[in-house]
């Protein structure tokens, strides 16, 4: 099955792409998928509800016996495996890590290779409301005590600092993809773990790597050790985008007829022009510097140059290259 099935990226103005969903998600086959997934017997009062839609997901609701509800959330497949993925391995690190409210996750299918045709995701479903209608009518008082809790949630996450930019993931769920698929992997060590899941950084999912063609493009996507090997991956993305114009169609007669009658020797056309972009991020790229401030710093303090790298602990190196708690290519392991 096409991993990518049901998605279709739609062109845009000024070539920009949107990604639509080109089939609905059938109702009835994800009642079967609840009921699976929740061990409902089919006696068992069991009905599934259209609740929101963003732009890759739509949301449903399940309800159950005794007007219990749990949330089902349907997935396009704009980073196959990859989204879902990461999306519970952050929600899982949150819940271990921090006191910040996150559902709990109570089964998920990060492929669409199953009778739905789509990822999805189980979970419970938490009760509450949008904050900005109450806290524009809350008092001071209760103003300030959500603006603490907020502090203590991203405060609670910033005390454990990672050596490396990427998306979280557990090695369990690395290790179920094709050996060839496994991509390269950061492990962060039995600090960030629990006595059930190893977490570890790998390549990024937003929509800059995912978008349209760049999924696919020739461009490291993570983890990276530095930001300025992120920045770098940026900045070839946009060379890519050069190289690898989409299509796009002028938004009325009268834009087809500015862009016809600008004069390509104007001083505008050539700072705009494709080779011109191009080489500008290519002198970005040329500048960033080589090294990260930290270390400059552990260089600078030393006789001769050394290159650090980067360590998740005082005991655990990280690695970046196929899961392993050795750094091996044999199968990976990362108990807690």
């Amino acid at each position: 099955m096409d991993p990518q099935a049901g998605l279709v990226w739609e062109q845009q103005y000024f070539g920009a792409a949107i990604p639509t969903w080109t089939v609905e998600p059938d109702v009835a086959i994800l009642t079967q998928i609840s009921r699976r997934a929740l061990n409902i017997a089919e006696d068992e009062p069991c009905t599934v509800d259209f609740l929101d839609q963003e732009t890759l997901n739509k949301v449903y609701i399940i309800h159950c016996a005794d007007d219990y509800s749990y949330i089902l959330r349907v997935s396009l497949p704009v980073h196959p495996r990859f989204k879902t993925m990461n999306e519970q391995a952050t929600i899982q690190y949150v819940r271990h890590h921090t006191d910040n409210p996150a559902p709990q996750i109570l089964a998920y299918d990060a492929s669409n290779n199953n009778e739905g045709g789509f990822e999805w995701m189980v979970m419970d479903r938490m009760s509450g409301g949008a904050l900005q209608p109450q806290f524009l009518n809350a008092s001071w008082l209760k103003k300030e005590v959500i603006a603490r809790n907020i502090i203590i949630y991203y405060s609670q996450v910033f005390k454990k600092r990672f050596n490396g930019l990427g998306s979280l993931f557990t090695s369990e769920d690395l290790q179920k993809l094709a050996t060839n698929d496994i991509p390269s992997t950061m492990l962060l060590g039995e600090g960030f773990s629990t006595s059930d899941l190893g977490f570890c950084l790998s390549e990024i999912v937003s929509y800059p790597f995912l978008n349209d063609t760049h999924l696919h493009a020739d461009v490291p996507c993570g983890p990276f050790k530095s930001s300025r090997d992120w920045l770098a991956a940026r900045l070839q993305l946009h060379i890519w985008d050069i190289d690898n114009p989409r299509p796009s169609e002028p938004n009325s007669d009268s834009e087809k007829e500015d862009s016809e009658e600008e004069d390509p020797t104007s001083s505008h056309a050539i700072i705009n022009s494709p080779a011109a972009i191009k080489a500008r991020a290519q002198r970005l790229i040329d500048f960033c510097p080589n090294s990260s401030p930290t270390q400059k710093n552990q260089s600078s303090s030393s006789s001769t140059t050394t290159t650090s790298t980067p360590t998740t602990s005082s005991s655990t190196p990280a690695t970046t290259s196929p899961l392993s708690s050795t750094g091996n290519a044999s199968p990976l392991s990362l108990s807690g």
